[in-house]
């Protein structure tokens, strides 16, 4: 069994430059690496899907290269292709989550205190 991913191909572009500019604001990997994947329709940018930072960075990704035209494809959980509407719901659901988290910490700790 693969591990749940969420995940980035790059489809099309207009300027490969302007897409790895982006890309590497999210990874460190190469001019060549990067293409290779691009050649390969390999994940452009992949995290586990329980890394909350790691849906944030694929989000914001993926509306960078759009906005400068580009296409790309989203991946989630085992590799199938799904929308930018249900990763912004897994975020909102990171973030509902951590915040009832630390709501709960801080309710414990206020019981602490007295």
């Amino acid at each position: 069994m693969t591990e749940p991913i969420i995940g980035l191909k790059l489809e099309t572009y207009d300027s490969f430059a302007e897409c790895v500019k982006i890309i590497r604001q999210y990874q460190n990997n190469s001019i060549a690496d990067i293409k290779k994947r691009v050649d390969t329709h390999d994940y452009i940018l992949c995290y586990p899907c329980v890394d909350a930072q790691g849906v944030k960075n694929v989000i914001s990704c993926y509306e960078k290269l759009t906005s400068i035209g580009a296409t790309v494809s989203l991946y989630e959980l085992d590799h199938r292709l799904t929308t930018i509407e249900l990763v912004r719901n897994r975020d909102r659901m990171y973030d509902e989550i951590s915040a009832d988290v630390e709501a709960a910490i801080l309710a414990e700790s206020d019981g602490e205190d007295q």
